[in-house]
């Protein structure tokens, strides 16, 4: 069976799950690239390929400061790598790049940020680009 599409993913390096839930939804002759995005070493960290359901063990001052509390990691830290990695996956010729972090775009607080992101994908790479918020509002915008 031919491909007929492929898709470049950005990652966070220590998301366990993202590969086998795109390979759950799509078609055989879809591809998903994978390039992973460094983002710290604050928190509590999954130790194996299971999902822990990412819980940590904060006060509620500590995750007031969702720029590093978020999910465990630095979000800001991880936004770093992503014009390197968006760059480093356009190499494969992905029809379209999606930045598979819904927490790394969305723990700004504001929908600029995230096309901003988007935006900055795309300038990189030359491949059309959306994050995981912009795929939501999207969505939300067909179901109406």
């Amino acid at each position: 069976m031919p491909v007929t599409k492929r898709i470049g993913a950005l990652v966070p390096s220590t998301n366990p799950v993202v590969e086998p839930d795109f390979y759950r939804v799509l078609p055989h002759e879809i591809t998903v690239h994978f390039e992973r995005m460094f983002n710290g070493d604050w928190g509590n960290q999954p130790k194996s390929s299971e999902d822990t359901g990412h819980q940590i063990d904060i006060s509620s001052e500590e995750a007031a400061t969702v720029d590093t509390a978020l999910f465990g990691f630095d979000a800001d830290k991880m936004n770093e790598d992503v014009i390197r990695g968006a760059r480093s996956l356009s190499n494969i010729k992905p029809d379209i790049l999606v930045y598979a972090c819904t927490s790394g775009t969305y723990h700004k607080g504001y929908i600029r940020f995230d096309k901003e992101m988007s935006d900055e994908m795309q300038l990189a790479s030359g491949v059309e680009s959306i994050t995981a918020v912009g795929a939501c509002i999207e969505a939300f915008k067909f179901i109406g």
